[in-house]
């Protein structure tokens, strides 16, 4: 949303009876003020619908009408005409066998990814602490590299 999705003017008119105010007292003002527009309200909508949405999908707690559990997966893929990146989502109950691939790839990534960033931050508290952080850590023994150390040259 845009500053422009809302009227400046209109705020300004809405405002000028209030001394000073909280926010849920501008937010009645504003829009019994008329300073949002439709389009801003079908926006808002929008928007909050795919928060609840997302939040449903995620939960695991869908059930159909016999009250089964109906478990959603979702990846991130590369939208071919756009370019751009876009989450998917898809019923497990509905998967063939290359949509498992597809998803076990996708975590696989995803569990590199965490990893580097994983590694990458206990170097950095190492750095910053010193080697005592990597006892604080039990349990990460299988993910990490051999344990660090710091010296004179640095962290090995």
């Amino acid at each position: 949303m845009r500053l422009a999705d809302a009227s400046g003017e209109a705020l300004v008119r809405a405002l000028a009876g209030l001394n000073w105010a909280d926010i849920d007292q501008i937010c009645e003002a504003a829009l019994s003020g008329g300073v949002f527009s439709g389009s801003f309200f079908k926006k808002c909508i929008t928007l909050q619908a795919k928060v609840v949405l997302r939040r449903m999908l995620k939960s695991g707690k869908l059930l159909d009408a016999d009250g089964v559990v109906i478990k959603m997966a979702s990846i991130v893929i590369k939208d071919k005409e756009t370019g751009q990146y876009r989450r998917v989502y898809k019923r497990e109950d509905l998967f063939d066998e290359e949509d498992f691939v597809q998803v076990m790839l996708y975590h696989k990534r995803q569990a590199k990814t965490h990893i580097a960033k994983m590694k990458y931050y206990r170097r950095a508290a190492i750095k910053k602490f010193g080697p005592r952080v990597q006892a604080m850590l039990p349990g990460f023994e299988d993910l990490m590299d051999k344990p660090l150390t710091v010296d004179a040259g640095g962290i090995r």
